[in-house]
């Protein structure tokens, strides 16, 4: 952070009878007084930090001691506003001490007081350049090691003495930092990334390599190295040390001759000729770089970055040199453990470029094959969407970034493309091996459809490219200006339509990376949690009938739901009572009858066939005779996986709030009751304002001494905490209030008869059974645990790459067998009579029932491989 480097100049100015305080009027005597007391000055002092938690003795010493030199000094401005001025002292003595320390403050500070956007979003933007430049900083260092002959002494003398940096700016490494950080201001401002700024640094040090004498080089860079150039063009033929340095640092050598033909040789052009050759072995003079560089950075007031090159403790601390990569446990974006963070970023990148190398910008053979299927063919409307699409896309990029980011847009949205119709292809395949048909006509001409999976494949390599990985605190370390939900926008998309499409893009597309999939992940919760339930979303357009319709049935146990995908909710949204059952839906309903369901009154439904199944088989409820109205499917799911998410986050709560499990299933069937019978009070607000107020009335009527502020407080303690959640909440219109005032003013009148039942000594109401365990359709499972086998697990058979070339029906003989033979059995002979066949499965069959015998019995010698034991 720009910082005051010399006190403040003393001027002369006529003596006045005494100062002036803050509104215009002369300073007591009582108040010049304290400003000369030592005694009254500390009382001050500590009157405005006692305030904030855990400061540093070192940075409350600082502190004081800058603001006792500015009221000293004499000017009047000093005298008056004490607690403005502390605090300002206390901002420079923090950032002196670290700017780690610093972003930590800030983010307590935001947590407890409002700050204006405009003023957060430059402190989010600078927390996130700034764990972008240091990793970068750090791996300038491991790079520069291996390039130059010379690093060993020059890193050991900078460490050793911050100052000899200062005195040798003339050196080598210090040029080549300052010529990327000066190249990086000019041609990447506003990239908060770390991918582009790797590029970039790459092609700085090409320039270094390629303008350095062979003998300061190390092999293999010394043979690589070309002749000298300024402003030459570099192709393919004269680049081999950028093609050396992308190879050995795992960067695509055609993404770095982009960044360098669009911003590095364009930035070598606005240095003056005569300043290029004047500094070490060719490279411009250091102190030339540095005055552009501060004019560059007085403009901007975040930090200096040519601090790093002097170890400067307050960007670098003392304890820990490096900047540290995010921790493993990371609930939203855990990197690979032990990897650096630019080392992530480049994975992530070279991961989607390996799913994409063969793809092409246009539809493939069997792409166009379905859309011939088509009566109509679906391809120009499709070629015409996606023209209009890509402008709407370049020109939002380059409003949220700059116009010199065109080609950066283009390079975008062409792997969005090819991954569209990728991801396209495995969809309609996989629908055609589900359904038996080829005609897809009415999906392929679904616009929500289409506009969904191409907003889900920009995403996807938008948080590849503008992921920053890297910050050791920040839960929300991806959060950008262009990543979601800045694509609803772009494509007047819902997020309701739009969360339809995700899980099933994650299944067509199996070599997403962890990352990837958590942050899809990520963005299913938003929508559950908020975005779905704003006034103008799709959810609120189903008529209330239609909406009784589906929620009375809604079923939390994973097993009896239907596997639905992206075609089901686009082209199906409702059931009518007239629409036959698939043969899927057949099938759960038969796997559902020995289950229980629940109901949005909190009944469970006993394990017999259900109205919902006799619904789904005639058309009619035959419990009473009536007919029925249409049930939708896309509601259903959509209403199990808020309550699944709801459930999860309540239980982390109840957990800290040390609440029994009697009032957490009170609490739980009050929720479920809330988003099954109350959608209303959703409406503009988000899952957790519910929940909250669901606990503290449920724990208030059942006599338990919980306040709402202790509620928050462990909530401000989970991951998916936000302040706005329990500091502003809708009342009506444009009126919003804290938590505490929904609840006295909306929540608590719209359920003070359902909350009261849980008082003591009433009848309670029936209560909603918990969510079945499951793992979440977007991410794939890898070892599942066997119900009533504590010690028993199953890994899933992953297809081998090596496929066999005989074709899949192809029967082989025992003699052809091998053992990666799969579900194939020879018993030496050929299945023989049907009386062999009878012998076979009576033995079968009597060892199950042995089984099930000794089911109860229990092994006195079993692995224990976890405590909980189901």
């Amino acid at each position: 952070m720009a910082t005051p480097t010399q006190s403040p100049t003393i001027r002369d100015s006529p003596q006045r009878p005494s100062a002036l305080n803050r509104n215009g009027s002369q300073l007591t005597t009582t108040n010049m007084a304290a400003v000369n007391d030592p005694n009254a000055q500390e009382r001050e002092f500590s009157s405005v930090t006692d305030k904030i938690d855990n400061i540093p003795d070192e940075v409350s010493n600082k502190a004081m001691e800058i603001w006792l030199n500015l009221i000293h000094t004499g000017r009047q401005e000093f005298q008056s506003d004490h607690q403005s001025w502390i605090v300002c002292s206390l901002y420079v003595a923090v950032m002196e001490h670290s700017i780690i320390t610093f972003f930590k403050r800030l983010r307590t500070m935001k947590s407890e007081v409002s700050i204006s956007e405009k003023v957060s979003s430059f402190l989010t933007s600078t927390e996130r350049k700034y764990f972008v430049v240091a990793p970068l900083y750090n791996k300038f260092q491991q790079i520069y090691s291996q390039v130059f002959q010379d690093d060993q002494d020059e890193f050991a003398e900078n460490r050793l003495s911050p100052s000899h940096s200062s005195s040798s700016s003339t050196s080598r490494m210090n040029t080549c930092w300052c010529l990327f950080v000066l190249a990086k201001s000019l041609m990447l401002e506003n990239c908060n990334e770390l991918v582009l700024p790797f590029q970039l640094l790459l092609c700085c040090i090409d320039h270094a390599v390629r303008v350095s004498p062979t003998f300061l080089l190390k092999p293999p860079f010394d043979t690589a190295q070309s002749n000298h150039y300024a402003t030459s063009v570099v192709t393919e033929n004269n680049s081999n040390s950028l093609r050396l340095l992308c190879e050995q640092f795992n960067c695509d050598h055609n993404d770095v001759l982009t960044v360098l033909r669009e911003y590095w040789q364009k930035f070598l052009a606005t240095l003056p000729m005569e300043k290029i050759y004047q500094g070490i072995d060719g490279l411009p003079e250091c102190e030339f770089l540095k005055k552009q560089y501060n004019e560059c950075y007085t403009s901007r007031g975040d930090f200096d970055e040519i601090l790093f090159l002097e170890s400067d403790t307050h960007l670098i601390p003392s304890t820990n040199p490096s900047c540290p990569s995010p921790p493993a446990s990371s609930h939203r974006h855990a990197s690979t453990v032990n990897a650096t963070p630019i080392r992530a970023a480049m994975n992530t990148v070279q991961a989607l470029q390996s799913i994409l190398c063969h793809a092409s910008d246009m539809p493939s053979p069997a792409l166009i094959r379905y859309f011939n299927n088509c009566p109509v063919n679906p391809s120009s409307e499709i070629d015409k969407r996606n023209l209009c699409l890509q402008t709407n896309f370049v020109n939002r990029f380059l409003s949220m970034t700059g116009m010199q980011y065109r080609e950066i847009a283009k390079k975008r949205w062409q792997l969005s493309v090819r991954l569209y119709y990728r991801v396209m292809e495995a969809m309609l395949k996989s629908e055609e091996e589900r359904l038996s048909m080829s005609d897809f006509s009415t999906l392929l001409h679904n616009d929500t459809f289409h506009k969904s999976l191409l907003a889900a494949a920009i995403e996807v390599v938008m948080v590849t490219y503008g992921g920053s990985w890297s910050s050791p605190f920040s839960a929300d370390s991806l959060e950008s200006e262009i990543l979601f939900p800045w694509i609803l926008d772009v494509f007047q998309l819902k997020g309701f339509d739009f969360y339809k499409v995700i899980e099933s893009f994650v299944r067509a597309e199996s070599k997403l990376t962890r990352d990837i999939v958590k942050h899809l992940h990520f963005v299913e919760s938003q929508i559950l949690e908020s975005i779905a339930w704003k006034s103008d979303s799709p959810l609120f357009k189903f008529d209330s009938v239609k909406l009784a319709a589906t929620t009375s049935q809604i079923s939390i146990d994973n097993s009896t739901l239907p596997t639905t995908t992206a075609a089901d909710m686009y082209l199906s949204p409702l059931r009518s009572r007239h629409a036959p059952p698939s043969p899927q839906s057949k099938a759960k309903s038969r796997d559902s009858s020995l289950r229980g369901s629940i109901t949005s009154a909190g009944v469970f439904s006993p394990p017999v066939k259900s109205s919902l199944q006799l619904i789904n088989q005639s058309g009619k409820d035959q419990s009473s005779g009536s007919s029925v109205p249409p049930r939708s499917q896309t509601l259903n799911l959509f209403y199990n996986k808020v309550l699944r998410l709801a459930y999860t986050r309540l239980q982390a709560l109840c957990k800290e709030l040390v609440v029994t499990l009697d009032l957490e299933r009170f609490i739980w069937t009050t929720v479920e009751y809330c988003v099954t019978h109350r959608p209303e009070l959703l409406k503009d607000r988000h899952l957790d304002q519910v929940m909250l107020c669901c606990i503290y009335g449920v724990c208030k009527a059942a006599d338990s001494e919980l306040r709402f502020k202790d509620i928050v407080a462990v909530y401000r303690r989970l991951y998916q905490y936000s302040q706005h959640v329990y500091k502003s909440v809708l009342i009506n219109g444009e009126e919003y209030d804290s938590i505490i005032g929904f609840y006295n003013r909306i929540f608590m009148p719209s359920l003070k008869m359902y909350i009261l039942q849980f008082q003591p000594n009433r009848q309670k109401p029936m209560l909603s059974p918990v969510p079945t365990k499951c793992q979440s359709g977007l991410t794939s499972p890898s070892v599942i645990r066997i119900p009533g086998r504590s010690n028993f697990y199953v890994s899933p058979m992953k297809d081998s790459p090596f496929k066999s070339p005989r074709p899949k029906n192809e029967i082989l003989s025992p003699s052809q067998m091998t053992p990666r033979s799969r579900t194939l059995y020879s018993f030496g002979e050929g299945p023989g009579s049907a009386e062999k066949l009878n012998k076979i499965n009576e033995a079968m069959r009597a060892v199950k029932r042995a089984s099930e015998q000794n089911k109860s019995l229990k092994s006195q010698k079993r692995l224990k491989f976890d405590q909980d034991g189901y």
